[in-house]
């Protein structure tokens, strides 16, 4: 073998191992990635059902409250009336 061949070798294995060290990383992301959207996913479902049950527990305070001030609205009148005719 000559001297050309043996850098050639080398030069193959440096760019080879090169492209191994990076693929390894880029796996290593995607690993992470994966994870990480996984878990978001999971958090999303989680504010869904949370944000789900809230509302729920707001329009029913609101309809609570819209009955209650329809009530005091039937007092106001009453006593307007009253007021007005005595």
């Amino acid at each position: 073998m000559t001297w050309e061949i043996v850098v050639g070798i080398i030069a193959l294995a440096g760019f080879v191992g090169s492209i191994a060290a990076w693929v390894s990383k880029l796996y290593k992301t995607l690993g992470i990635l994966e994870n990480t959207i996984k878990t978001l996913t999971k958090v999303l479902d989680e504010m869904k059902t949370n944000s789900h049950a809230t509302h729920k527990e707001l329009f029913r305070k609101y309809t609570d409250h819209e009955h209650v001030l329809a009530d005091h609205e039937g007092r106001l009148k009453y006593l307007e009336q009253r007021k007005a005719g005595g």
